[in-house]
């Protein structure tokens, strides 16, 4: 589990299980800095354009005029990004293919034992639908965080 981040990194969501399920990362401190200030300033103007439609559509002073300030477009991007999560496991099939596989082979080789593996492959099958419903959670949530939706 991730622990920390390096100063040229953010995380973009967690929980109190995973702190950092997500982050991102910039070719340095300045670059995230200026990520996070335009991200804010971003979220700034979607507050404020979404309030000044609402007193529009309520009744204003009749003054349809809004800012496009190009200053709070987002021009930093990150050049990586991790999940805490292993997408790579799952197939049409859910966990049933990749993951049963890595397990076995894990206990093939004598890294867990055969009773880890079956806790392991249980705990998969009980808890799976959560899992795929917080990995996907965390992808969203970055997507969102970076406005590509």
């Amino acid at each position: 589990m991730v622990q920390s981040l390096p100063e040229f990194a953010i995380s973009l969501g967690g929980n109190a299980n995973v702190p950092i399920e997500a982050c991102a990362y910039f070719s340095s401190k300045e670059d995230k800095d200026l990520f996070q200030k335009q991200l804010r300033q971003h979220q700034q103007q979607q507050q404020h354009h979404s309030t000044t439609m609402s007193t529009h559509h309520h009744g204003s002073d009749g003054d349809d005029s809004t800012t496009n300030d190009s200053s709070t477009t987002v021009t930093v991007q990150p050049y990586a990004f991790t999940f805490q999560a292993h997408p790579e496991y799952i197939s049409p099939t859910g966990f049933n293919i990749n993951y049963i596989n890595t397990v076995q082979a894990m206990e093939d080789r004598g890294y867990i034992t055969q009773q880890v593996s079956k806790e392991a492959c249980e705990d998969a099958r009980v808890n799976f639908w959560k899992v795929q419903e917080d990995s996907l959670d965390a992808m969203i949530a970055v997507a969102t965080a970076l406005g590509w939706f």
